[in-house]
């Protein structure tokens, strides 16, 4: 009897590890699969004939000091409505067409000479102003982008910014003042259309990323209507029900501009140095559309205009936001 009692003493002890171990190895299972990582893939997409509607407002104030310890001041802000179209998916190239129009525009200023406001509505009498002019050019303007895989705006084209360029660059037509010439050849660049309806900037990682890996990317940016660049950290923030939430911290960038324009003075000034700190954030829908872009940024530049020292500081905020989307 005793015997049978060790034995089944045994052999339940045996099975009692059985389960034990069992039991182990699946927490250590359901460890590994906690510990597994998740990945996403931030796209970018245009859905061919889908039409998104977008409003883009820039607000911008500017100081500049003289070293006479003068100042002048201004403040601006405007909205561009347009439209980004894809007729037709990727090419064997792995480039897709973006038809972009701009179709109307809200402005703003104010110095010490003039304040004022308008719209580009029939009827309404557009003000003779330097700053207006300029902001005034691309507006109602259709162009298209090859927009590649990955996500990067390789080319600008199309008839009607073909001409307008080609308008301000012949000699037999463009502003006989080089000051005058060289403002709507900025106005009518790529960088200053990519500012404009680009709105991904080409962060995008090109890879899965981690809920909150980090990666860096250049950043392309005009500040007061001039371009700068720089790299940037950005990292993907939250998942909403059916978007990411992007940031990227700009800690510093470099004026891509071959001449800094000081408009009211109608002279070109050189840019020493800067110091220039933001903060973009991104709504991407999981279709891959941007449904929110918001870029603020604070700059000082140093720089000389004839013999004269200055420091700019600039405080900008932009947003891109969609207003709608159908196709047809």
């Amino acid at each position: 009897m005793k015997k049978i009692l060790v034995l089944l003493s045994i052999l339940l002890t045996f099975s009692l590890n059985a389960i034990a171990d069992r039991s182990d190895e699946k927490n250590d299972e359901k460890k590994d699969k906690k510990k597994k990582p998740i990945y996403y893939r931030l796209n970018q997409k245009f859905g061919t004939n889908v039409s998104h509607i977008y409003r883009m407002t820039e607000k911008t104030k500017v100081v500049r000091y003289y070293e006479d310890s003068s100042k002048y001041e201004y403040e601006r802000e405007y909205t561009y409505f347009f439209k980004l179209r894809a007729s037709s998916d990727y090419d064997s190239d792995g480039y897709q067409t973006i038809k972009v129009s701009i179709d109307s525009l809200h402005y703003y200023f104010k110095d010490k000479d003039a304040e004022f406001s308008t719209v580009t509505r029939l009827g309404v009498k557009k003000p003779k102003h330097y700053d207006l002019t300029k902001t005034f050019a691309i507006n109602a303007l259709e162009f298209q982008y090859r927009f590649s895989r990955y996500f990067d705006v390789a080319a600008i084209s199309g008839e009607m910014i073909e001409w307008n360029r080609e308008y301000v660059t012949n000699p037999r037509t463009a502003p006989r003042k080089e000051f005058n010439r060289e403002l709507y050849q900025k106005r009518y660049s790529n960088e200053t259309l990519k500012h404009l309806s680009d709105l991904g900037k080409n962060v995008l990682p090109a890879v899965e990323v981690e809920k909150d890996s980090v990666w860096t990317s250049e950043l392309n940016l005009d500040i007061n209507q001039t371009s700068f660049k720089g790299y940037v950290n950005s990292r993907m923030t939250s998942l909403r029900s059916e978007s990411y939430m992007l940031e990227s911290d700009i800690n510093n960038m470099e004026i891509k501009d071959k001449k800094y324009r000081l408009e009211d003075l109608k002279k070109f000034a050189t840019i020493d140095s800067s110091n220039i700190k933001g903060n973009m954030q991104y709504k991407l829908h999981f279709l891959g559309r941007f449904e929110f872009v918001e870029a603020k940024v604070k700059a000082i530049l140093y720089g000389k205009v004839s013999a004269f020292n200055f420091r700019e500081e600039i405080e900008q905020e932009t947003v891109w936001d969609l207003l709608n989307a159908y196709r047809y």
